[in-house]
């Protein structure tokens, strides 16, 4: 297997989870990014992976991208994950269509619905608009979901790979850059986080929360099991992935830290 490069990373992460935030602050601060969208040189040249794609093989065998680049994934706690694809739903700002029509439905029924959402994209040049058009992953519910991500992420990356739960990325955002910046041998000193931006929702910049406001909310325990009945959380405590679940970062279902 050929060495990763220095300075090319492919993000990864589900819908929701934070892959807007990690690609800005990776390219402030020096690193080049493909992520399967942007008509960068290497989008346009080579065959990479779109970043919400479920990684479901080798993905090693359906890359050209010479020399072999390192993989950047972050994600969210499931129980935080389902409530931010909820959140974008009910902005109207999800791409999924079979998702979006689960606008206004409870938590509960919302979590326990299955549906399809695409992981790959035929062509690269396809606008978000059109992102319909690519190759799709079913699943039974958001767990089966979430546990398929997870299984793909923990195990079926190259060694190598950096895994990063979006909770702990932002409550020591300039400690995780710079340990990336480490692994791809640049200056950790050139690190840029703009705290002042709102997040991304969706395609949409601008919707979300601002640093700080991200910063409260996913770092108060209360609110990873809020709005959840004891019935919900039984529901999905039958059917994660725990040892997956714990080897992405995480303590248990009910605590994230």
């Amino acid at each position: 297997m050929q060495e990763a490069t220095t300075d090319l990373a492919i993000c990864l992460g589900p819908y929701g989870s934070g892959t807007n935030f990690l690609i800005k602050t990776l390219e402030q601060s020096g690193i080049v990014v493909s992520n399967g969208i942007s008509k960068n040189h290497w989008n346009r040249h080579h065959k990479t992976v779109f970043k919400h794609y479920v990684v479901e093989e080798d993905v090693l065998k359906i890359l050209t991208l010479p020399p072999q680049p390192r993989f950047v994934c972050i994600y969210k706690h499931p129980l935080f994950w389902f409530k931010s694809l909820q959140r974008m739903v009910e902005s109207g700002l999800m791409p999924a269509p079979q998702m979006s029509q689960l606008k206004g439905v409870p938590l509960s029924h919302f979590i326990r619905q299955p549906g399809s959402i695409v992981s790959a994209r035929r062509e690269i040049d396809l606008p978000p608009e059109e992102i319909e058009g690519g190759v799709r992953v079913h699943y039974a519910n958001l767990v089966d979901l979430w546990n398929q991500y997870a299984r793909g992420y923990a195990s079926r990356l190259p060694a190598g790979s950096i895994l990063l739960p979006y909770e702990k990325v932002i409550s020591k955002p300039d400690a995780y850059v710079q340990a990336i910046l480490k692994q791809f041998s640049l200056d950790t000193q050139s690190v840029v986080i703009d705290k002042s931006r709102r997040f991304q929702v969706g395609n949409s910049p601008g919707h979300g929360r601002n640093f700080d406001e991200s910063l409260a909310y996913y770092l108060e325990p209360a609110n990873l099991l809020e709005g959840y009945s004891e019935e919900d959380l039984a529901f999905i405590e039958a059917s994660i992935d725990n040892e997956r679940l714990q080897r992405l970062g995480y303590a248990s279902l009910r605590k994230v830290l």
